[in-house]
């Protein structure tokens, strides 16, 4: 099971990418939590997302979670996800540094947009151009900034 949180799914929405997700992990579904479902329907990429809802495949599915034993200094939906994560020992796609540590500390295996990129460099999914592609998107659309030495270590 792949569960992602808002900001992942976000931006791989800006840049028209979602269905990379889900040809990479070999899924045909990605489940969010109700708190994630409700940023993304306040976020202009909903509209991006909403076919995802109700697709036969390649579809984003939303499970209601409750987070008890999460930290409260994070959002919500990095809460929920974290919890889901958990209980269904899922990869979670996840680019929020501190939410990150917090659901490794608890033995998930995260996934953020860098790990992504490589993990789609070393199987030969994408090509150095169609990361270099990917990186500029995201740069120019969801305003995302690589660090300098990893941008370097994707495109050589």
């Amino acid at each position: 099971m792949i569960v992602s949180d808002a900001d992942f799914l976000s931006a791989f929405s800006k840049i028209d990418k979602v269905d990379l997700i889900f040809s990479v992990f070999k899924t045909t579904e990605i489940v969010i939590t109700r708190a994630v479902y409700d940023e993304l329907k306040e976020s202009p990429v909903f509209d991006i997302l909403m076919p995802y809802f109700t697709a036969p495949k390649n579809k984003i599915i939303v499970k209601e979670v409750s987070a008890e034993d999460i930290p409260r200094n994070l959002g919500e939906g990095e809460r929920q996800s974290i919890t889901l994560a958990k209980d269904q020992r899922a990869k979670l796609l996840m680019d929020d540094r501190k939410a990150g540590k917090i659901a490794e500390n608890k033995g998930i295996q995260v996934i953020d947009i860098p790990a992504f990129l490589f993990f789609c460099k070393e199987k030969n999914i994408l090509n150095i151009m169609q990361i270099k592609a990917i990186i500029s998107d995201l740069k120019t659309k969801d305003f995302y900034e690589l660090q300098k030495d990893i941008e370097k270590e994707l495109i050589s």
